[in-house]
């Protein structure tokens, strides 16, 4: 394995340590939930999340990911300038927001219910996810990964204990995730050494303008991935009601799966496409990295199309159950979310972050008028086809658009026979004899691991000889 190659698998890695807890604690509590609260409770703290989603990048203009970029090629002097010009701005902004905020609720109604606990958790979702981002800026891979593990701990035991034995319905999910949030983000200012970057005096105002120079054109791109992302939430509750939204969550809950390993995978992407992209030979190494990452996806998306049903009718309560049914539709969408970000980081490695919006823009309005036309006729299913069709536009868009910064020879052959597998797999969930099921998925997977043989046999032998060499 090259060295380059060994470097992205070894932040892969470390990013799912990090990044792997705190995303499925909330899949493996799926079971507590759905008994604990029913589709309506379920249903409001989604739509609490989906616009925490939206507002907090408005509250720092998107300048968290700009702190990451700015962070991999800068020296120490510079490194503390742009974490103390971004730490003090960040923190500027989310007090002129609360001001703002709580004038609005002063005036519309102060007796709006948690309101200070939703605010609560908003700011510190910020702080967290600032110092997450210069963690990774500063290569402290194994300490982000150590705190990915503190918020997971925290998040699932204060869960289950302000749920199941205090009853604190959906609020009480809300105060978990500020706690754990804060404990997480103290680790990280103490033992990460954060706080010796941060000083007044080292506020430099030329870099803090080019980070917002860089940083704002990623808020109306951020803003059309929300709209593709989760704007179905606030198209169901409207058309239909937190009953099919709660519904709609559990089948997103699912699909958080593969877009959890998109997460992952992306995290440790974006340093290595940064790094590669002035050398000579990145049309090939894109090319190989992407295929990877096209097989991975297709496999990923077959072995969940194939057992989502069961999966779903053990693990819910029996008022979820019908989320199965939009659960293939949206591991689609996940695994073109996958393909139209890997393109992205075209346009991140070029700071031409004005071109990242242009292409995402395309694909948000795309979601907007199939959910606004097909909703009401359709339910749930236009929603889960609206975020596919979405990323797959975006995609082909981006696939054009980055031909400026790279080609990449993508194997179509081995995209058309996956599609078609995962297509009848999904057919196949609708036989009413269990029998005929397992048969057909047996043929299925079978097929699926003859195609990917050479695939899967690479990756057995890199993940082999990274534990041998650890283990060293």
């Amino acid at each position: 394995m090259t060295t380059k190659k060994q470097k992205l698998f070894s932040d892969t890695l470390l990013y799912m340590i990090g990044n792997f807890g705190s995303k499925t604690i909330s899949f493996f509590l799926i079971p507590f939930y759905t008994r604990y609260l029913n589709t309506a409770e379920y249903g409001i703290m989604d739509f609490v999340n989906t616009t925490k989603s939206l507002i907090l990048p408005f509250i720092y203009l998107q300048i968290i990911d700009g702190v990451y970029r700015y962070l991999l090629d800068s020296k120490y002097e510079r490194k503390k300038q742009i974490i103390s010009s971004s730490f003090f701005f960040v923190v500027l902004m989310i007090f002129l927001s609360l001001v703002l905020f709580y004038s609005g609720v002063i005036i519309v109604d102060p007796s709006i219910e948690y309101i200070n606990l939703i605010t609560a958790m908003f700011t510190m979702s910020i702080f967290n996810s600032l110092f997450r981002q210069i963690l990774r800026g500063l290569d402290r891979l194994k300490l982000y990964s150590i705190s990915g593990i503190i918020t997971t701990f925290f998040i699932g035991m204060l869960n289950i204990y302000f749920i199941g034995f205090l009853n604190m319905s959906y609020n009480g999910m809300i105060l978990a995730t500020t706690i754990s949030l804060s404990i997480s983000s103290l680790v990280i200012l103490v033992y990460g050494g954060i706080y010796k970057y941060i000083n007044l005096k080292s506020i430099n105002k030329k870099i803090l303008y080019s980070l917002i120079k860089y940083s704002i054109p990623l808020l109306p791109n951020g803003i059309s991935w929300w709209f593709m992302n989760v704007s179905d939430r606030y198209l169901i509750s409207y058309f239909l009601n937190f009953e099919y939204l709660g519904i709609y969550a559990i089948a997103n809950k699912f699909a958080s799966v593969i877009y959890l390993f998109n997460t992952i995978f992306y995290q440790a992407w974006q340093t290595s496409a940064i790094d590669e992209f002035e050398s000579e030979n990145k049309n090939e190494y894109y090319t190989e990295i992407f295929n990877y990452l096209l097989n991975f996806q297709l496999i990923l998306v077959l072995l969940g199309t194939i057992s989502v049903r069961l999966f779903i009718q053990f693990l819910v309560g029996a008022e979820f159950v019908s989320a199965w049914e939009y659960t293939p539709i949206l591991f689609l969408a996940a695994m073109f979310n996958s393909f139209s970000a890997f393109y992205g980081t075209g346009y991140l490695s070029a700071k031409n972050t004005i071109k990242a919006f242009s292409t995402t823009s395309i694909g948000a309005l795309v979601n907007i008028l199939v959910n606004i036309i097909l909703i009401p006729k359709f339910g749930l299913m236009a929603a889960s086809l609206s975020t596919l069709m979405s990323y797959l536009v975006v995609w082909i868009v981006r696939v054009y658009t980055t031909k400026n910064y790279f080609e990449i020879e993508i194997n179509y052959k081995k995209l058309f026979s996956g599609l078609l597998l995962i297509f009848i797999s999904s057919i196949v969930n609708y036989l009413n004899s269990t029998f005929l099921i397992i048969v057909f998925d047996a043929i299925i997977i079978l097929i699926m691991f003859s195609i990917n043989r050479y695939f899967i046999s690479e990756i057995y032998k890199k993940i082999k000889l990274y534990l041998g060499n650890f283990e060293k």
